[in-house]
């Protein structure tokens, strides 16, 4: 009895495996058979309905149609782009002749205008003294020699006063010096009292060019000290302090009555007539720049210029990791203003190309850089080899003919074309 309930607990699973595998192959069966409608629906490949057609006595015209469809060689991808001079224009493509153009290399470096601070001189007083009047002021154009303020030192006034005093001891010294030379030629004094009256001309003159340089040390001119002995007792005790060359004021620490040192720079004067360019290069571009090249300077609302490249540092800035490059403007009424960011573009190689054309006359199509020429059918991409490029123009090597036309400016809208007529051609097909 044990057996016979064993036996029939095997018997049923069994049964039930099968059943179950035989549920899985129904289900995987089903879903094979819809994939396969749904293909045949989205492709359009009715190849049943074909064949009984055919069985059923179709038209021998519709095989040769079939023939002709399998055969098709979508030669609308081939074909060249015809379009009529208006439509060209409203496409604003142009033309050119493929032929030989320059091709310079360039390279575009940045930074910006600056004062050039070998035309900018810190002014000091160099004495002591009060401020009596200020003649010039922040932003004042100033000619050389002008008088920009007038300052009261006691220094001064001792320093004119020894000068002055020596003089006047030289004046006497000489008159002593000329009465005993004649009474010693003429036999009457001794020769020790010329000698002494020599001796003493000779020590005046002395302390009058010690004093004189006191002056000149202290900033006043030759021109100024000869006029000293005409000076009231007043006009000793002021210092007028002037400009050294002609130049506009860019700062100025000084006000009426303020004491003054005279190692104080009461002003700054800069010459505006040239400015410095400072432009940062690349460690890579850094063998590429040398002294006289010419770079163009362009900055926002200035008018473009070119310069020469004066000096290139010969060590990189530590912190910014460039190299210095400079160039000197003239600064003709005051256009360039230090502190404006600029740019500058050198051209570091100017060879000629054989054959150059525009950056935009090459684009990518069916995965190779073609230009667009045109025949008497219209435009056809061609596949180029590119050589150099400096960004604006790019060097053909092959696939381009010299003399050959091509689009020069609107390949773009060439290739818009082409590509939709393509896609049309597709459409066509009926599949």
């Amino acid at each position: 009895m044990t057996k016979r309930r064993w036996m029939i607990v095997v018997v049923t699973a069994i049964g039930f495996l099968v059943l179950v595998g035989v549920s899985q192959t129904v289900q995987r069966l089903r879903a094979q058979e819809v994939a396969s409608k749904t293909d045949d629906h989205s492709g359009h490949d009715h190849g049943a309905q074909t064949e009984e057609d055919a069985h059923a006595g179709q038209d021998p015209s519709t095989d040769a149609g079939e023939d002709d469809h399998a055969g098709h060689d979508h030669s609308t991808h081939g074909e060249a782009i015809k379009l009529t001079e208006a439509q060209l224009g409203q496409m604003e493509v142009a033309t050119a002749i493929a032929g030989p153009g320059p091709l310079d290399v360039q390279i575009t470096l940045l930074g910006e205008i600056r004062l050039n601070e070998d035309r900018v001189a810190h002014i000091v007083p160099r004495i002591s003294g009060v401020v009596k009047e200020v003649w010039a002021h922040l932003g004042d154009q100033v000619r050389a020699g002008q008088i920009l303020a007038l300052i009261e030192s006691r220094e001064l006034a001792i320093a004119k006063a020894e000068y002055l005093a020596a003089l006047q001891r030289r004046t006497l010294a000489e008159e002593i010096f000329k009465r005993e030379k004649s009474l010693y030629e003429a036999k009457v004094s001794a020769e020790a009292d010329y000698l002494i009256a020599r001796q003493q001309q000779a020590e005046q003159a002395i302390e009058v060019s010690l004093a004189l340089q006191k002056l000149l040390a202290l900033g006043l001119s030759q021109e100024q000290v000869a006029e000293l002995p005409e000076q009231s007792q007043d006009d000793l005790r002021i210092y007028a302090l002037t400009a050294p060359y002609d130049g506009t004021i860019i700062e100025k620490h000084l006000v009426q009555g303020e004491v003054v040192s005279g190692q104080a720079s009461v002003y700054r004067l800069a010459d505006l007539s040239t400015v410095w360019v400072d432009l940062n290069a690349y460690q890579k571009d850094a063998p590429a720049l040398r002294q006289g090249q010419r770079v163009a300077i362009t900055g926002d609302g200035l008018v473009p210029v070119e310069a020469t490249i004066t000096y290139v540092a010969p060590l990189l800035r530590e912190d910014l990791r460039t190299l210095q490059v400079r160039a000197v403007l003239r600064n003709t009424n005051n256009r360039y203003r230090p502190g404006l960011f600029v740019s500058g573009r050198v051209t570091v190689d100017g060879r000629d190309a054989k054959i150059a054309v525009p950056a935009e006359a090459i684009l990518n199509v069916d995965g190779k850089d073609s230009v667009f020429v045109q025949t008497a059918d219209g435009f056809t991409p061609v596949p180029v080899k590119i050589g150099r490029s400096n960004g604006r123009s790019v060097e053909i090597l092959a696939g381009l003919n010299p003399g050959q036309r091509y689009a020069a400016r609107g390949a773009f809208a060439l290739k818009a074309v082409k590509v939709t007529r393509s896609l049309e051609g597709h459409a066509g097909h009926g599949h």
